[in-house]
C-alpha cells in the first residue's frame, strides 16, 4: 500500500501489553452489530506501540490479503503496515512478519515463519496458523505491540 493510501495520526496514551478498552471506530452508525459480525470490516486502525510508551495510530483499508513487516528499500518494498516507521527491526519484525487475510466476511492473523514469533491476545501462533481476528485484539509482532480496530462503512 502507498503512503498516501494511510491515514496516520499520533495519539498519546499507554500500551503495557495488554488489551486496551475497546472503544468505538465506526464510520456508520446505523451498522448493528449482527450486521458486523457477519462481515468485514472495510477498513483497520492499528495502534503500535512505541518504546517512549506512547501510541501512534495508522488507518488501512482491508483487502484480500495485507501484509505486516518492515520495508526494504533496496527493492522498493513496503507492506501494507509498514512497522520499520516504528523501530520494527529492532523490535524483531521479519520484512513479511505476518498476513491478515480476508475469507468469507471475517479477518484473519497467520504467521509467516517469522523468526521472532507473532503472538495473538497472549497466545503463541505456531507457524502459518491461522486465528480469527475481532476488534480490539491485541497482536505483538516479534516485540511490537500492535491492537487492531474495526471499522465498518
Amino acid at each position: 500500500m502507498s503512503n498516501e493510501n494511510r491515514r496516520p495520526f499520533k495519539q498519546t496514551g499507554s500500551l503495557d501489553g495488554r488489551r486496551l478498552p475497546p472503544r468505538e471506530t465506526t464510520l456508520s452508525p446505523r451498522i448493528s452489530f449482527t450486521d458486523r459480525a457477519s462481515r468485514a470490516p472495510s477498513h483497520l486502525l492499528a495502534q503500535v506501540g512505541q518504546e517512549d510508551g506512547s501510541i501512534t495510530t495508522v488507518g488501512m483499508t482491508v483487502k484480500p490479503k495485507l501484509i505486516i513487516g518492515r520495508e526494504d528499500p533496496s527493492i522498493n518494498y513496503i507492506p501494507d503496515l509498514n512497522l520499520s516507521e516504528f523501530n520494527g527491526q529492532a523490535a524483531g519484525v521479519s520484512r513479511q512478519h505476518a498476513f491478515i487475510v480476508k475469507e468469507e466476511g471475517q479477518l484473519f492473523l497467520l504467521d509467516n515463519n517469522s523468526k521472532n514469533g507473532t503472538f495473538h491476545n497472549d497466545d503463541k501462533l505456531d507457524s502459518s496458523e491461522k486465528v480469527l481476528l475481532q476488534d480490539g485484539d491485541l497482536i505483538v509482532l516479534g516485540r511490537l505491540p500492535v491492537v487492531l480496530y474495526f471499522v465498518y462503512d
